[in-house]
């Protein structure tokens, strides 16, 4: 799905006329331009979803914040910061509240380009940015549903359209986070069956 497809879906949501390019000099187009961007880079903010999650060690680099012992640099890809920690161990391809173990979240501050903690090593969790064509085809349908819903108000003059576009917007988003929760819980009783069967031989 192209951003103009997307565009073009939620226009069709919101009985809107399509679109053959965004960069066409009419009211729709040049709010739609807009909106696709930002809904694609909130979607992506939602959740640590695992198509888009990044980990790994920081560099140091900096000066530390009063308070602080150690300045540490962003990685360049970071487009949201989803925690800091102090040590990592095993697999690690989803955030650590879905898993059923503990992990070592440590104290940090934020400043522009740096993070500063009293912990080395330490290492990152993060989302990147990516183009809607890579994200998954629930996630796709989630961002068509959240250019409408910030569409809505200004194209149809109805709060109530906007309202219920949201509301879709919402609901998919739940869903999408409740199917990456049952696959993590899947593959998670998968392994634990398979450590007992060795176990067992």
């Amino acid at each position: 799905m192209t951003e103009l497809e997307a565009v073009n879906r939620a226009f069709i949501l919101l009985g809107v006329a399509p679109q053959s390019n965004l960069n066409n000099d009419v009211h729709a187009a040049r709010i739609a331009s807009r909106s696709i961007d930002l809904s694609r880079r909130a979607v992506l903010a939602e959740f640590p979803w695992t198509f888009s999650l990044r980990l790994a060690a920081l560099a140091i680099g900096g000066t530390p914040a009063p308070g602080w012992i150690n300045s540490y640099t962003y990685p360049n890809d970071v487009a949201v910061l989803w925690d800091i920690y102090r040590e990592i161990e095993g697999d690690h391809t989803v955030h650590w509240e879905l898993y059923d173990r503990d992990i070592e979240r440590i104290k940090y501050q934020t400043n522009g380009t740096n993070i500063f903690t009293n912990h080395a090593p330490a290492f990152i969790e993060y989302g990147i940015d990516l183009p809607l064509s890579e994200f998954p085809v629930i996630l796709k349908e989630a961002v068509v549903h959240k250019v409408a819903a910030d569409m809505a108000g200004t194209l149809t003059g109805s709060e109530q359209i906007s309202i219920s576009m949201l509301r879709r917007y919402m609901g998919i988003l739940n869903q999408a986070k409740m199917d990456l929760l049952s696959n993590r819980n899947i593959k998670r009783i998968a392994a634990q069956q398979q450590a007992q069967e060795e176990e067992s031989q």
